[in-house]
């Protein structure tokens, strides 16, 4: 039987760590030994579906950004045939143990900052060079991470993400507690970071009408910082911060529309999980989410609020036009299947182990 380990930072509220989450379960379900090691204790919602899948969860004693992460991976990774490594830092941590288990790590992301500094260069071309296969999750993330490393072609393979589309073709719309019944939904679920551009979200809703509301589900240390804009721009009563919820596809099901305002994404999965909802999606026309989005739903330029509003008021202000945004969104949905996503996953892994025998 084949054991794989998983190694993330920590399992909060991104993207990446929702992949993970909905991934093991279904390697485990294909009779492959899966444990998971994180970096972190953070707050997450997915811990314990894991632990109910029986899926082991073990724990770093060390700070994420500790180097002794280093010494701590190596004595770990032996009892593993192949490591899966997601997410900096534990990707430079790992790739430091210069294990003979072979390993590999996906590429969430189509930029970083250390991809602005000459030096990181060097230093990734080391940590990268570690890892048998860099899987993409999309293919502008692939080209970034190619042009970037100059490693050959073969070293890096596109596995798109996908989500469990049952989940959102089944959930039921329901009452939200503390939001009026009278007024339409807008909702955007992500980390309030820098990379996801909150406040062009919060500003459109200066210029959009007292009958529609923003719901903004998720945590993060710029949340502060976008609930004191709501005030100074005299919305806070119609921009509502929902925390952390674990009924994400009975919130999409139950607003009008979803939106994606960030400066850029991987393969967000957010955006998938809003097509599955069957609810027109609008999102910033940025790399990551314009691939996914465009001919589909509707996108405005990056941090431009009046061209969010104006998309806003074009889905609201006509009926046939939203039914139409809506199926061409279930309809590329279809494309994002978790099952396919992970049988990708396997064989990538298979090969690898052959190769290596």
């Amino acid at each position: 039987m084949m054991k794989i380990l998983y190694i993330i930072n920590s399992l909060g509220t991104g993207g990446a760590e929702k992949l993970v989450s909905d991934m093991i379960p279904l390697i485990k379900q294909k009779g492959i030994d899966i444990e998971l090691l994180l970096l972190q204790k953070a707050k997450s919602l997915f811990i314990h579906k894991l632990e109910e899948s029986g899926i082991k969860i073990y724990y770093s004693p060390n700070s994420i950004y500790s180097p002794k992460n280093i010494f701590f991976i190596k004595r770990f990774v032996k009892n593993y045939d192949l490591i899966h490594v997601h997410l900096f830092p534990a990707q430079y941590w790992a790739a430091f143990t210069f294990s003979k288990i072979p390993m590999v790590v996906t590429e969430h992301c189509t930029t970083n900052k250390r991809r602005k500094r000459k030096l990181y260069k060097w230093i990734e071309r080391l940590t990268y060079g570690q890892y048998k296969k860099i899987i993409s999750i999309s293919d502008k993330a692939n080209d970034a991470i190619q042009s970037w490393l100059g490693f050959h072609e073969n070293k890096f393979i596109v596995i798109e993400n996908g989500i469990n589309l049952e989940a959102f073709y089944q959930a039921q719309s329901k009452k939200i507690e503390n939001i009026p019944d009278n007024i339409k939904k807008i909702i955007m679920v992500g980390r309030f970071n820098a990379t996801k551009d909150h406040p062009t979200a919060i500003k459109a809703m200066k210029l959009l009408g007292n009958n529609i509301h923003l719901l903004l589900v998720g945590d993060g240390i710029l949340k502060v910082d976008c609930e004191k804009l709501a005030n100074d721009l005299n919305v806070e009563n119609r921009v509502h911060f929902m925390g952390l919820r674990n009924d994400i596809p009975e919130l999409l099901k139950s607003c009008d529309i979803n939106l994606i305002s960030s400066h850029s994404e991987g393969l967000s999965i957010s955006s998938l999980e809003s097509l599955a909802s069957g609810k027109p999606l609008v999102t910033s026309n940025v790399n990551g989410l314009k691939e996914i989005n465009k001919d589909v739903g509707l996108m405005f330029e990056d941090n431009n609020s009046q061209e969010l509003a104006d998309c806003i008021n074009q889905l609201l202000g006509d009926s046939l036009f939203y039914q139409k945004i809506a199926k061409r969104c279930l309809d590329k949905a279809k494309n994002y299947d978790i099952k396919k996503t992970v049988n990708q996953h396997i064989l990538v892994y298979q090969q690898i182990l052959k190769n290596t025998k």
